[in-house]
């Protein structure tokens, strides 16, 4: 479908006409905000509890070093 340039003036102008300006914002929406915080809160808590769970049974692994030198001392 192809427009001269003087029928797409016209559209723009006519779409841009049913548009309402200068409305003010009364309220915000946080709902979708609160929902995905929620299910994120969920995920890290589920992250957690797993997490420590191996470290708690003693399934971790620490890696071999490669060198001999010893631990500094805690200050």
């Amino acid at each position: 479908m192809s427009f001269t340039q003087r029928e797409a003036r016209r559209l723009i102008r006519k779409a841009v006409g049913r548009v309402p300006e200068g409305e003010n914002i009364t309220h915000l929406n946080i709902m979708p905000m609160m929902n995905m915080m929620t299910i994120l809160l969920i995920a890290f808590i589920f992250q957690l509890s797993t997490n420590a769970l191996d470290v708690i049974a003693s399934t971790v692994n620490l890696p071999r070093t490669e060198t001999n030198t010893p631990l500094p001392q805690k200050s």
